[in-house]
């Protein structure tokens, strides 16, 4: 990542302040569009941070059985995406688990499969000791996060300045 200015939680929690308090202005489409392009830097860190097995290894198929999956799999299952039941103006980024997940797209970025689920990236951040299988945690959306938090509200700020009408653009001078 390229050397970006670290951002305290105080400068955090005024803009996010700020930008809470001008929400409404926007239109639905242009609050989206400044979300997606903020949550794709989230989106690139969480894919690079997530661990790649060595071996290809099977998941549960929906109608039974097992599908052989290749390595890399975790990767592709982090995508961008919008919570059906949730009534604000929210994205999340992060492994989609199941095919009955009630997942939307996100106008603006690339569409929401549930093509590559990854049921087993609990165990892959929690850890597991079951028997003789231990399998230490592994907290790459942590590790993500704090990589693009500064990023990704420096991205916020330039979106909402550059779709904020002009009353509004004096709050972030």
């Amino acid at each position: 990542m390229s050397k970006e200015k670290v951002i305290s939680d105080k400068e955090l929690n005024e803009l996010l302040r700020k930008l809470e308090a001008i929400k409404y202005v926007f239109s639905d489409q242009d609050f989206q569009t400044v979300i997606s392009d903020a949550s794709e830097i989230a989106l690139e860190a969480a894919r690079s941070a997530a661990p790649k097995s060595k071996r290809r290894h099977s998941i549960k198929a929906v109608g039974g059985g097992n599908v052989m999956v290749r390595p890399g799999h975790l990767r592709k299952a982090i995508q961008m995406f919008q919570s059906k039941k949730q009534k604000t103006k929210t994205v999340l980024v992060g492994p989609v688990l199941s095919i009955e997940a009630k997942l939307k797209s996100v106008k603006g970025a690339k569409r929401l499969t549930r093509r590559n689920r990854a049921y087993y990236a609990t165990i892959v951040m929690a850890g597991q000791s079951k028997g003789s299988a231990v399998i230490p945690p592994n907290r790459f959306m942590d590790r993500a996060r704090t990589q693009s938090r500064s990023a990704v509200f420096s991205k916020l700020k330039e979106g909402a300045i550059k779709y904020a009408k002009k009353e509004i653009k004096d709050i972030f001078k």
